[in-house]
């Protein structure tokens, strides 16, 4: 906190030193924020691609408390769409593939300022919150999706994996292998149809009209089931929304007549309070002249208030029913609007879901063509090599294939595929020799 400058014998600050003393203030709590916020391994090298999970820190340092406020509202967490995009409230969406953390930092700043017409006042900062997997496969121990972090080396990768398969004599269960990656292969194909046809019937609901059978399903054996069980879901969802809107509607007619039918009163209060009125008009002017009782002028001012009174009861009646029909209509807007938003979020975590079951399948795949490549038996590997290991990374032109090392730096979607060294020769011994058969009668080499 700024201590206050006494008002006699010292002069007081001028305004360039404050907004000195200020802009220190906020350059020292920028660094505060972002030491906080960034973790221990540097992630501005990282190139942020479709997936990835942002955490955006939106603050601004206020000169009256002196203190670094967060923008709560503007804060938080947000995956990088399919597109590349990232949508951040007050700033719409945002080109984030591509870029790394400091660069589209420097981008929300910019339009966040431009946007609300600040003076480089509000700070954006940009962080990795989750990244996307990577996939160990080949010779390892057990291959799967494994989860990145910043910094992740080949070494460290392979050690989530179990390490590299052992060289020494290796009992070979491929058969056994094969078969449960084929089961959850075709696990994997039934949730991606599944899947497929859940994207369709979403689609359709969006655009409001019948679905279509995506061209996959149509060849599937149980494309055709899984379609019709979304258009029954389809259907039964498009009948509770139009239920819904019958009923605002309903009450929205009703309270329409309700407002015509008192507007009509209305007028004939007014038509009935006119000849009343006249009627004492002309009362009064016969008791002036003494041809009348006061007592039949009194009658009419009472049935002339009376009047009055019921048509200001009209007229709040009236207001009241307006307000309620523009309530219902609100209501109606908002049934609509919610049921889109809703679609819209279901759509794009359904081809999210999509996505990673394809990457599975393609796991899956190669791990199935890697147990068929092996044989039954125990092996016992003639070769001191080492392993070879190899990259398969998603680049702006397609895959790229490179040979790594143990220290290379591995990025997320990365495939690492280990494979053995080549075996100059073999001694294989069958799983149904007794214990004391005598070995083979000389090493089997690969090509026999």
């Amino acid at each position: 906190m700024l201590e206050a400058f006494p008002v006699q014998g010292v002069r007081a600050p001028s305004l360039a030193m404050f907004k000195s003393v200020l802009m220190l203030c906020r350059a020292v709590l920028l660094v505060a924020l972002t030491q906080a916020a960034t973790p221990a391994v540097a992630q501005d090298d990282h190139v942020i691609q479709s997936q990835d999970v942002l955490r955006i820190r939106v603050g601004q340092f206020d000169p009256v408390s002196q203190a670094y406020v967060n923008w709560d509202s503007v804060s938080g967490e947000y995956r990088v769409s399919p597109t590349g995009q990232v949508t951040v409230p007050m700033i719409g969406a945002v080109t984030a593939a591509g870029t790394n953390p400091a660069e589209l930092s420097q981008d929300l700043t910019d339009m966040l300022n431009r946007r609300l017409g600040l003076d480089e006042s509000v700070d954006v900062i940009v962080d990795l919150a989750s990244f996307r997997n990577i996939f160990v496969i080949g010779a390892v121990n057990a291959p799967g999706a494994y989860p990145y972090t910043p910094g992740l080396s080949v070494l460290q990768a392979l050690s989530l994996a179990g390490g590299t398969e052992r060289m020494a004599g290796t009992l070979l269960q491929s058969q056994r292998s094969a078969i449960s990656t084929q089961g959850q292969y075709r696990l994997l194909q039934m949730n991606l149809l599944a899947n497929l046809a859940t994207e369709a019937r979403l689609t359709a609901e969006l655009n409001e009209e019948d679905i279509e059978t995506p061209p996959r399903l149509e060849e599937a054996p149980l494309g055709e089931e899984l379609m019709q069980r979304e258009r029954e879901i389809k259907e039964a969802r498009d009948t509770a929304f139009r239920s819904s809107l019958d009923q605002i509607e309903g009450l929205e007619t009703l309270l329409q007549e309700q407002i015509a039918r008192q507007n009509e009163q209305l007028e004939l209060r007014e038509r009935q309070l006119t000849l009343v009125r006249e009627e004492l008009s002309t009362a009064s002017d016969l008791v002036e002249r003494g041809l009348s009782t006061a007592s039949r002028a009194s009658s009419l001012e009472r049935l002339v208030a009376d009047q009055e009174v019921r048509m200001l009861e009209l007229e709040t009646s009236t207001l009241q029913a307006q307000q309620r029909l523009n309530e219902a209509r609100r209501d109606r807007l908002n049934l609509t609007n919610d049921r889109r938003r809703n679609l819209v979020s279901q759509l794009r975590g359904t081809r999210v879901t999509i996505e990673e079951t394809r990457l599975k399948l393609d796991t899956q795949a190669a791990l199935f063509a890697e147990a068929m490549r092996m044989g039954d038996g125990y092996v016992m590997p003639d070769s001191k090599g080492q392993p070879t290991i190899q990259i398969t990374r998603r680049g702006p032109e397609g895959p790229e294939v490179f040979t790594a090392t143990r220290a290379t730096t591995v990025r997320p979607d990365d495939v690492i595929e280990v494979s053995l060294p080549e075996l100059d020769s073999v001694r294989v011994f069958p799983l149904d020799t007794p214990n004391d058969a005598a070995e083979p009668p000389g090493p089997l080499t690969l090509n026999q």
